[in-house]
């Protein structure tokens, strides 16, 4: 190695120790195959990057990936590359973000089941906006039944019936007909809590849904 490389060596190293690292938001979906999240950790760690949050769903033959990632500016052209030229067959976007900001807002936990209905999913988001309610994540869908001997069957029947996260209706052979359950995070102000579960209540009346009170969620940010 000669000095000038030697020196633009050391320079690099002197910058990316003083370098802030940026949050970059990644999203990735495509064709779900064995290895996506190893190569993609690979790509990042050789970049210098670290996960900060993750959340991946496989959708049909589809696999989709957000994550928050923390990579200094430096490196974000060649780790953007990089992951074009392994997942080229998946669709790739980035954005840097920012830190959240405190809000007074808090998170409760939302729970519904009951029999599929079109048009259950449009009401219940569109009550909880009106009432300043925000769905930060829904986190899972499993086989509820219609009635409450059908829904004792279905928390035995839980473990292998579990399908998918996400939200998904299941056909449940021994209910006649496509049953639904929702599990969500709500963001929201404490003070407008009973005007939102009295508004998701009516939906739930609406469709004949059994709607769990909100409770305070229990998961970490």
């Amino acid at each position: 190695m000669n000095a000038r490389t030697l020196s633009r060596a050391i320079g690099q190293v002197r910058r990316m120790s003083t370098e802030k690292p940026s949050k970059v938001l990644v999203s990735l979906a495509g064709p779900d195959r064995v290895g996506i999240v190893k190569d993609f950790s690979s790509v990042l760690h050789k970049s210098h990057g670290n996960v900060e949050e993750s959340r991946m769903a496989q959708l049909g033959g589809e696999f989709a990936m957000i994550s928050l990632v923390s990579i200094r500016p430096s490196e974000l052209a060649d780790f953007r590359s990089e992951l074009k030229g392994i997942f080229s067959d998946s669709s790739l976007a980035m954005r840097e973000t920012t830190e959240s900001q405190p809000t007074r807002m808090k998170e409760y936990a939302l729970e519904i089941d009951g029999p599929d209905s079109i048009g259950i999913v449009a009401e219940i988001t569109q009550s909880l906006s009106k009432k300043g309610g925000s769905i930060k994540s829904l986190v899972r869908s499993l086989l509820a039944g219609a009635s409450r001997f059908r829904r004792a069957l279905a928390n035995l029947l839980r473990d292998w019936l579990y399908r998918i996260q996400d939200t998904e209706t299941v056909p449940a052979p021994f209910a006649g007909f496509d049953l639904f359950r929702m599990k969500a995070i709500i963001d929201i102000e404490p003070e407008h809590l009973e005007e939102l579960q009295d508004a998701v209540k009516a939906v739930g009346d609406k469709f004949g849904l059994d709607i769990a009170s909100l409770t305070e969620s229990t998961t970490t940010k």
